[in-house]
């Protein structure tokens, strides 16, 4: 399994139309840290593979209570 793993910046290469040619062998996108949801967007799109996003240090700081986090944001408390 090949992975494309994106953290913390936007690389502007990956960020282009020939994201599609440089990683045609991509089978899964992975996602760490404060990256738009936009560029996320965009190559996930373009690549048609599933995406595994793990937030970043700004998604507590925007979110900063397990009640007020969006369901992919797991608490400690939510665990089965």
């Amino acid at each position: 399994m090949k992975i494309l793993a994106l953290a913390d910046e936007v690389v502007s290469f990956i960020h282009s139309p020939t994201v599609r040619d440089r990683f045609a062998d991509v089978d899964l996108v992975v996602s760490c840290g404060d990256l738009p949801a936009a560029y996320l967007e965009y190559v996930v799109t373009l690549l048609n593979k599933p995406l595994v996003y793990v937030p970043g240090i700004m998604i507590r700081t925007i979110w900063p209570s397990p009640e007020a986090s969006p369901s992919m944001v797991a608490s400690p408390e939510s665990k089965a």
